[in-house]
């Protein structure tokens, strides 16, 4: 018989969560109507990013396509993004630069890696809220026997700097440690979840 924790568990699984996501980034890529491969001019290529992020808010997240907020808001939105890719704070130049030379696969290649990097940022986020969630719904008993169900059941995966700190770091971390955990489950199917 499963139990609450191992519910939980099933539903941190990226067949839950993470597939679904970026088959939707990739189905957003896929539906994109952007003409233009090679993009010169950076108001252009702005507003063809803001457009992309909006269609990719419909396929991953559902929201309306039309969503009611300012450019720039949109904007930095996608230099939020840009920047995660690149790994620098100049992330939207250098990837203007992509887009204008048509370089590292353009625009196309821009907008594939823009996509998987919102839908793995998506997943992190619901990741974070489902746990919280999970937690919070537990009674201050189950708090205190949850943690060692966990030990019991997967403490062999757990690194040992935090089962040799014994019971109490683990049961002070116990969220954190279900972040790791969904982690590894992306890592083990070979998606990367920060």
């Amino acid at each position: 018989m499963s139990t609450k924790l191992d519910r939980f568990i099933w539903d941190l699984h990226p067949s839950r969560m993470s597939d679904p996501a970026h088959r939707a980034a990739d189905e957003a890529i896929a539906t994109y109507p952007e003409e233009r491969f090679r993009i010169s001019d950076w108001s252009d290529y702005a507003g063809c990013m803001i457009r992309f992020l909006g269609h990719l808010d419909s396929h991953i997240i559902g929201l309306a396509e039309s969503m009611p907020g300012s450019a720039e808001f949109g904007w930095s939105r996608c230099i939020r993004i840009l920047r995660a890719i690149y790994g620098t704070p100049n992330g939207e130049k250098t990837a203007f630069e992509i887009v204008r030379t048509g370089k590292g696969d353009g625009l196309v290649g821009l907008l594939r890696k823009f996509a998987h990097e919102m839908a793995q940022q998506y997943v992190q986020n619901q990741t974070r809220a489902i746990i919280s969630a999970y937690w919070n719904s537990l009674s201050v008993d189950e708090k205190l026997t949850v943690p060692d169900e966990y030990l019991a059941k997967y403490g062999h995966l757990l690194p040992s700097e935090l089962t040799e700190a014994g019971l109490v770091r683990v049961h002070a971390e116990f969220p954190r440690i279900l972040e790791a955990h969904a982690r590894m489950l992306n890592r083990a199917r070979g998606l990367r979840l920060n």
